[in-house]
This record gives C-alpha cells, sequence and structure tokens, in this order.
C-alpha cells in the first residue's frame, strides 16, 4: 500500500468492508491522532496524482523511481515487467482531477519554495511563495485554501496537467512489448490509461484545513465547505465544527463512537 501503515490503522480496521464517500454532502474523517485521517488522504492524493503538486498531475515523480514512488508499484510478472499501481488499493471512481491541500504543502514535497524551484516546479513553486510570503501561517493557509475552494464552489474545474512529463502522450499497446520497454514508460502508461478519460465531478481533498485559522475564519470555511456542489469533497479534521453539525456532513469516524465522546465534554 502506498501508505505503508493504512491497511493496518484504526480507521481500516473499523471499516474492513471499505469505505464509502458521498456525492451530496461533505464528507469528514473524524478521529484521534495516530488513527488514519492523513494516511487516507495521503493515499488518495497518491492515486488521484494530486500528492506532488496539490493538484492532478503526470509528473515523471511518480514513475521513475525517485523518493518513495518505487514503493506505490508492485510487480505481476516474473519474467515480463508488468506493473500495478498502488496494489491493494480498490478504488471505485470516475478518475476526475483532483486538489489536495494540507497545511505547509510545499510543491513536489520539497523542504522549501527554493527546493521546489530548483527540481523542476517552478511555476507552482512561484505560485506558493506569492500565497505564502510575508504572510502569517493562518494568513498564508486561508489564501491558499481560497483555490481549493473554488474548486469545490464549482467556479474552477482543474485540469490533468503536465509537469517534466517527459514519457511521450501517444498510448501504447503494452500488452505487446511489456518486457522490452523501461520501467519508467510502463508505468507511465498505466497512468495515462487510469485517466484517459476522466468523470466530470472533481475530488477536493483537504487534510486538516483548520489549522491555524482564527475562530471566524474557521467558521467561514466550514461554511464554505457544506455548501460545496461543484465537486466531491473529503475532508480530515479535528474541528469541532462537523461535530456540532453532523446533519451537515458525511460524519466517518476512524473509532466508533469518537464523535459522541467528544461532544459529552464539550455540551
Amino acid at each position: 500500500m502506498a501508505v505503508a501503515h493504512l491497511a493496518d490503522c484504526a480507521l481500516m480496521r473499523n471499516h474492513p468492508e471499505g469505505l464509502e464517500f458521498s456525492l451530496d454532502r461533505p464528507n469528514v474523517v473524524v478521529g484521534a491522532n495516530g488513527t488514519g485521517k492523513s494516511a487516507l488522504l495521503t493515499t488518495l492524493a497518491i492515486r488521484f496524482l494530486a500528492y506532488f503538486t496539490g493538484e492532478s498531475a503526470l509528473d515523471p515523480h511518480y514513475v521513475d523511481g525517485s523518493g518513495k514512488s518505487s514503493a506505490w508499484w508492485s510487480e505481476k510478472g516474473r519474467w515480463r515487467r508488468e506493473y500495478t499501481f498502488l496494489a491493494g488499493l480498490n478504488c471505485e471512481t470516475d478518475n476526475a482531477p483532483t486538489v489536495y491541500y494540507r497545511p505547509r504543502h510545499v510543491p513536489g514535497n520539497e523542504a522549501s519554495s527554493t527546493h521546489a524551484l530548483v527540481m523542476g516546479y517552478a511555476t507552482q513553486a512561484r505560485a506558493y511563495q506569492a500565497a505564502t510570503e510575508k504572510k502569517s501561517c493562518g494568513q498564508a493557509n486561508r489564501t491558499r485554501l481560497e483555490s481549493m475552494l473554488e474548486v469545490a464552489d464549482g467556479v474552477r474545474k482543474p485540469k490533468l496537467q503536465m509537469i517534466g512529463w517527459n514519457y511521450g502522450l501517444a498510448p501504447r499497446d503494452l500488452s505487446q512489448e511489456p518486457g522490452w520497454i523501461g520501467d519508467a514508460r510502463y508505468r507511465a502508461e498505466v497512468l495515462k490509461a487510469l485517466f484517459r478519460t476522466p468523470g466530470d465531478t472533481p475530488l477536493v481533498l483537504l487534510d486538516e484545513p483548520e489549522q491555524s485559522l482564527d475562530a471566524l475564519e474557521e467558521a467561514k470555511l466550514w461554511q464554505r465547505i457544506e455548501t460545496a456542489r461543484g465537486a466531491q469533497v473529503i475532508v480530515a479534521s479535528h474541528s469541532l465544527y462537523p461535530l456540532l453539525h453532523q446533519d451537515r456532513f458525511n460524519i466517518i469516524e476512524t473509532v466508533p463512537g469518537y464523535a459522541d465522546s467528544v461532544l459529552t465534554l464539550v455540551r
């Protein structure tokens, strides 16, 4: 699995038949630290190719073995190179483009915007710097969230991007040549096939979007999320807001009874 501890975390142990996300209401995953919330969103971000840039993109870092990417691929054949992306993750989806937010998510998962610039994320690094320079953590996060919320509102529709992609775009018949083309090129073809016919409903992944926001900005954020009708929204959160307004969200608990345990203490 892409994120090693996802399969054994409390979230998946308590949902052995899988998770079903609503299209009608924002989905909010709640639970204690270390129970699988961020692991779930990280895995989904990798699956929908939004892990590096925050928006679905064909990026060589998914296929060339750099960083952690080699762990995302499983080789099926003993004598022929045939790869499966994220083996063990069964995901029923229309593969619509996705946007992904987590606090301090620098393009390319680099240490800074300067590192990202050097590693080939020039446009994304400059945009990140413009959104965060000379701003407090809360102001920077709010600015970066705005582009995600525009997708949730239906104001903007993301598209599959090409970032440093050098594996060609014309489809190939892999059944005729899996043993003869290089690993990275084979993996690239697998990713292209996944997104060859993208769906129309974007996916918005927000990992703890309330971090560093003041109380008023957090309330505004949740109002934007709960009225979103332009995308499917999945949020991992420690906020009290969705727990206090459970009728407005599809609440997914990592451990059954977690929401009631919290509300018992705050009411």
